[in-house]
């Protein structure tokens, strides 16, 4: 594999977007994130596969599970920020960026910026909304909190499918994080 290639070209007024948020550094580093973990990644995949095959086959019964029985597993203690989670905004469209520069002003414990179907993940949206994020993650975005690290938690479930490709095969959207 020798790189990673954008199957979408960039919308009108988008071009500087895409090449500053798809850099050439951007890409590499997708691309040595999917050659590193590509094999792990299959591998992980089909014992899911099996395992979901075999306890099809058994009847489903999740109360009996390794990992439910493993007493040494423990939480490790929250970090100070997601002590208070008792209200979140879910569903914010980063590419709306008067929507989103509100949502991280608003009297909440967190934001979740989705990239799912409520987002109408158009290419031009999924350009703007990691824009958007990128220049707030960085204190740049207009209308934001002055600093993201005083704010409140912000997730992020980046969805990049079938818009990213090595020069051999799909690169799991999994790997596309900010």
């Amino acid at each position: 594999m020798t790189g990673v290639l954008l199957l979408q070209s960039s919308p009108p007024k988008l071009q500087d977007v895409q090449k500053k948020i798809f850099s050439k550094d951007a890409l590499n580093f997708i691309a040595n994130l999917h050659r590193e973990f590509d094999t792990r990644i299959d591998k992980l995949y089909n014992e899911r596969l099996r395992r979901s095959a075999i306890k099809f086959a058994e009847g489903l019964n999740f109360k009996v599970s390794p990992e439910r029985n493993d007493k040494s597993w423990k939480v490790g203690p929250l970090p100070i920020r997601l002590q208070n989670r008792h209200l979140d905004l879910g569903d914010v469209s980063a590419s709306n960026t008067a929507h989103f520069t509100a949502a991280l002003k608003a009297d909440v414990q967190g934001v979740q910026v989705d990239f799912d179907d409520g987002h109408c993940p158009t290419w031009r949206n999924q350009l703007l909304a990691f824009n958007n994020m990128c220049l707030a993650v960085h204190d740049k975005l207009q209308g934001a909190p002055i600093s993201i690290a005083t704010c409140l938690v912000l997730m992020f479930r980046p969805k990049l499918k079938f818009n990213l490709f090595s020069t051999e095969r799909s690169v799991p959207y999994g790997v596309i994080v900010l």
